[in-house]
């Protein structure tokens, strides 16, 4: 994966949010702080990370944090004050509280800004620009200031004062901003979702285990790691011969297992 040289990423923390009564970027997702994931999707492709916030706990993930230097005005002040820290041309913004960022999805905009002259790289949704994951030149800092400074905060009108170059957003969750309970609520199935695997029981292998179809929600490294977890979990599994099938096809010991996935246990009379 390409690591990006003199570009740098900033992620916003901008403290309690009124409709979560909390700080967002510090609240559990599957047992790991919404920052923690955006902060995952950065590390591969960027030398400096630095966090754009005013609370002291967010030190805990490793990284600098910077202090707003304009209280009060939101995401806005928050790209200004990464802007203004910045030591080079090309920033990624991006807030803390979009879990389903990906290295993919961060390299395929950085690499979108790299070959446009665009002031502002970002994605656009039917619903409008998404400026909290976009590549900002730290050239429209003066600009910025002079927007901010006459009272402009609303980040689609700022946007739009610059020369942007808009992207079709990717499909599915991965630009999902969590602003509400409901929203994390969802994305709390969401996660369990794509990290579960579906484990089929066939034979002896389904009266071992109770039931013909099941979910493992554990993370689970690979074939080995899982027949350990179903055999501390049902004894009488470890007294059987049977095969495992991943995703329809038979697998040998120490094959990786990549969620969402399913796993069928095959007794000796299911080709085991």
């Amino acid at each position: 994966m390409k690591h990006f040289q003199n570009i740098n990423a900033y992620m916003l923390a901008g403290g309690k949010s009124s409709r979560m009564g909390q700080d967002k970027g510090l609240m559990p997702l599957r047992g790991k702080p919404l920052a923690g994931y955006v902060l995952d999707a950065l590390k591969p492709c960027f030398e400096h990370i630095a966090i754009v916030t005013d609370n002291p706990a967010y030190r805990v993930f490793g990284f600098e944090a910077i202090p707003d230097a304009l209280k009060n005005l939101g995401p806005a002040g928050g790209i200004y004050t990464a802007l203004r820290h910045s030591t080079v041309g090309l920033n990624l913004v991006v807030s803390c509280d979009m879990p389903f960022i990906t290295p993919k999805l961060v390299q395929w905009l950085v690499s979108e800004a790299l070959l446009s002259n665009a002031e502002i790289t970002l994605p656009k949704t039917e619903k409008g620009f998404e400026p909290l994951f976009a590549v900002y030149s730290q050239a429209v800092l003066p600009q910025l200031a002079q927007l901010l400074d006459g009272g402009m905060v609303k980040l689609q009108n700022i946007v739009s004062c610059f020369n942007y170059k808009a992207l079709p957003a990717p499909p599915g969750p991965a630009l999902s901003n969590l602003n509400t309970p409901h929203h994390f609520e969802t994305a709390q199935q969401y996660i369990t979702q794509q990290m579960s695997i579906t484990i089929l029981a066939f034979g002896q292998t389904a009266e071992a285990t109770g039931a013909p179809q099941f979910a493992i929600d554990e993370t689970v490294k690979d074939t080995n790691h899982l027949k350990a977890l179903l055999e501390q979990r049902f004894p009488a599994l470890a007294n059987m011969q049977y095969a495992l099938a991943l995703n329809t096809g038979l697998v040998t010991q120490n094959t990786p297992i990549n969620p969402p996935a399913t796993v069928a246990l095959l007794p000796p009379f299911s080709g085991g």
